[in-house]
């Protein structure tokens, strides 16, 4: 690049070099590039969790996600889990790994009593145990899965991977109805 260059020292910095070698035998050029950036991407970042299709776009370079040929400014329309790899010319490469779900609603029905409301969540979160609802009469004995009761939920150990709809279960309280008989004849109490 028109400056003196001394056989044997390194080049490391970025760039586009021009070598002009001149000896008894002539004169010899050589032009080469340096090139030890990788292509920068934007639209996803690594280990991101989205929740609307991401646009990716890169600087240079060719790409692939999941192994398929990407182009630059394309929209991810798929659910999933991704790996996008994007290398140059120089063969320096970056990969981010990402996902795109659309959010999934945990509803709660209530089954007359107070109103919880839903949550919205990321693919594979677990939900949030609500405040327990209450209803007179009644004792809430927990979420289940279906309308019948029988397939209890646990939300601490349940990823959510789908919208759901949760039922509470309710247990009837017991109470004991008791008789003053002023003074007749005594009338036992009869549980309800």
């Amino acid at each position: 690049n028109s400056a003196p260059f001394t056989s044997g020292t390194a080049i490391t910095a970025d760039g586009n070099y021009t070598l002009v070698a001149t000896n008894k035998y002539g004169v010899a050029q050589v032009q080469f590039t340096i090139d030890s950036t990788p292509p920068t991407v934007s639209g996803v970042t690594n280990g991101g969790r989205y929740t609307v299709p991401p646009t990716i776009t890169f600087s240079d370079g060719n790409a692939t996600l999941n192994g398929a040929p990407w182009v630059s400014g394309s929209v991810v329309s798929g659910e999933g889990n991704y790996t996008l790899i994007v290398t140059d010319a120089a063969k320096n490469s970056s990969t981010i790994t990402f996902s795109y779900y659309a959010p999934r609603q945990l509803s709660f029905d209530s089954g007359g009593g107070t109103n919880v409301d839903a949550q919205s969540l990321f693919y594979g979160d677990h939900g949030v145990e609500p405040t327990v609802p209450t209803r007179t009469g009644y004792t809430f004995t927990g979420w289940y899965r279906d309308v019948a009761h029988t397939q209890p939920f646990d939300l601490a150990s349940t990823a959510i991977t789908a919208s759901t709809q949760l039922y509470a279960g309710w247990s009837l309280n017991p109470y004991t109805v008791s008789f003053d008989s002023a003074g007749g004849t005594t009338v036992a109490d009869v549980p309800v």
